[in-house]
């Protein structure tokens, strides 16, 4: 299957047709718990902006400043935690939907929290090299920010053009690595690094069709905002099963240019050798 994005899409919304039940139902778990997760941090920034503008005195500025951002870091640890696993397995049961016509039992969603391993380590090695590639780049900026810091407005506009770059580095690097938690819920065997290996090598060169595909999502965003969040529930599946579609047509199109490439040396030998001797006899 080549990348065709309204194909893809059109494709994603085939599958779903008279079955988005459990695939809603698992987008609402999966909102009611990451809210709860928040709910902590949410409370706390609640109390203190109520104090703020009644102009209350809540005692100790310093014991609420350790008090707030111990629940911040809490939080963050928690949510680092509880969202790779989530959304490993909210990708699992959405990815069912590509593989079989079948209804999709909501137990589905729950067989997906068997992959939390994977979901952890998918989620925090694609984290970790975006980090590292984004902090490299940001050092590299920096770097040509204070050269050119006194060039005066050529030097304005060309750390412009070196600050554009760098965004299209990070997005660049950021869309590469897209496809690892989609390969993992498609083969939980795979490891961690070969999936995201495979997601650097199915994308290299699609990043400008991922980056279209992602944009073109923007008006169901926006739909989304105004149904105050509701859409997302319908969205979510969407846009979910429409990247592990990408995902799988990616995969099967760089698979099938490997093998041609492994194949062709022994076909043009085994050609090679079919052909008639030619003969010297007149």
């Amino acid at each position: 299957m080549e990348f065709n994005r309204k194909a893809l899409k059109a494709t994603a919304l085939s599958q779903l047709k008279g079955r988005w039940g459990t695939a809603v139902l698992s987008g609402l778990i999966f909102l009611a718990i990451y809210l709860f997760a928040f709910a902590p941090m949410l409370v706390i920034c609640m109390r203190m902006g109520l104090a703020n503008i009644e102009n209350v005195y809540l005692g100790d500025s310093f014991g609420w400043m350790i008090h707030f951002f111990s629940i911040y870091f809490l939080t963050l640890l928690i949510v680092s935690i509880l969202i790779p696993i989530l959304a490993m397995a909210y990708i699992y049961v959405i990815s069912l939907y590509a593989k079989t016509s079948e209804t999709i039992p909501l137990s589905k969603f729950i067989t997906g929290f068997s992959l939390w391993k994977k979901g952890l380590g998918g989620f925090w090695h694609r984290g970790l090299f975006i980090f590292l590639w984004t902090l490299l780049y940001e050092v590299l900026a920096l770097v040509a920010f204070i050269i050119l810091s006194k060039a005066g407005v050529i030097g304005e506009i060309l750390r412009a053009i070196v600050g554009i770059i760098i965004l299209i580095l990070v997005v660049r690097k950021t869309l590469s690595y897209s496809l690892n938690i989609y390969l993992l819920a498609n083969n939980p065997e795979l490891k961690v690094t070969k999936a995201l290996e495979d997601s650097m090598d199915y994308t290299e060169d699609n990043l400008g069709s991922l980056f279209v595909l992602q944009l073109s999502f923007i008006g169901w965003y926006l739909l989304s905002i105004l149904t105050v969040g509701i859409g997302i529930l319908w969205l979510a599946p969407y846009y979910t099963l429409t990247y592990f579609n990408t995902a799988m047509a990616l995969k099967d199109k760089t698979e099938k240019i490997r093998a041609y490439n492994n194949n062709t040396p022994a076909v043009e030998a085994a050609q090679e050798t079919s052909k008639p001797e030619d003969s010297n006899n007149e």
